[in-house]
């Protein structure tokens, strides 16, 4: 009788897992930084059970600073995730060792559209210290 009821369990705990991913959607979404023609953004919305649980993976290409040694496009890859509040609105603040970056955003159309702005950031590269302009973005999926 316990061998079965450990079975049981076992199958109920895969069936449980497999509808929690199943629930869970991903959309990779790619766009635009409005005050720098040559920059983009990418990153990734996940939607659980139809709500927006998440904004991960944001990644700003060829992003405009301003350095101590001169001005310089980097690519600047945010790790961790910021969560929307329930009108879809969020504020991050990456830190690491050596920069700091402030992402605020609003995810939009059911997931499908993520507007923000990157403001008050610097990061530290070869050149020195850099510093983000303030800048606006928008994906669409």
């Amino acid at each position: 009788m316990g061998k079965w009821v450990g079975v049981i369990a076992g199958v109920l705990a895969l069936a449980v897992a497999s509808t929690a991913l199943a629930a869970s959607r991903a959309l990779p979404q790619d766009g635009v930084v409005f005050e720098d023609e040559k920059a983009s953004v990418s990153l990734v919305v996940v939607k659980r059970d139809g709500a927006v649980k998440t904004v991960k993976n944001i990644q700003f290409d060829d992003l405009r600073t301003r350095c101590e040694a001169g001005g310089r496009r980097i690519d600047l890859t945010l790790s961790g995730k910021a969560e929307p509040d329930a009108d879809g609105e969020f504020t991050k603040l990456y830190r690491d060792g050596r920069s700091k970056v402030f992402v605020e955003g609003k995810v939009k159309r059911e997931g499908r559209r993520v507007v923000g702005d990157i403001t008050g950031s610097f990061v530290r590269t070869s050149a020195g210290k850099c510093r983000v302009p303030d800048v606006s973005f928008r994906t669409n999926r």
